[in-house]
């Protein structure tokens, strides 16, 4: 497999680095941070599923059970993300525009799920929960290492 390695800048003193398999000769330095762009949205997705709904470590060992476990939380995600259009928001300022924090709202859903919380106040609950959205609002990424998870204790 051939790579390519494009890095462009995006903002002073900031770059970005992709990754690519796609051809140079067909792919222009442009049409590659346009086809990122569209991708965004798409990423973080994948975040939310893997940090916020916790994909990133399973219980089982078998694939149909990882699987099972996959599928069970993007149905749970799906879930939270409808509930969280429905929940009404307040503006607390005519500087922002807010949105609803995902990661307590998972929560919120999760805990009304395991019969934690009342039906009445799920949207309650989640509309206390919201953050501004800050469309140019830039953060260093914050690099760490993340230790393996162990799950010694489980036996074949």
């Amino acid at each position: 497999m051939r790579l390519r390695v494009v890095r462009f800048q995006i903002a002073e003193g900031v770059f970005e680095n992709i990754l690519t398999n796609l051809p140079s000769d067909e792919f222009s330095l442009e049409e590659i941070k346009r086809l990122y762009y569209l991708r965004w949205g798409q990423e973080t997705s994948f975040r939310d599923l893997k940090h916020t709904i916790g994909t990133a470590n399973f219980h089982s060992k078998s694939p149909e059970y990882i699987e099972f476990e996959i599928l069970s939380r993007m149905t749970l995600y799906n879930f939270c993300t409808i509930i969280t259009m429905e929940v009404p928001i307040e503006k607390r300022t005519e500087k922002w525009e807010y949105q609803v924090n995902l990661s307590m709202a998972i929560k919120i859903c999760f805990a009304f799920l395991s019969d934690h919380v009342g039906p009445g106040s799920v949207n309650d609950l989640i509309s206390r929960y919201i953050l501004p959205i800050r469309p140019e609002r830039t953060y260093a990424r914050q690099l760490r290492f993340q230790a393996p998870a162990s799950f010694a204790y489980r036996f074949i």
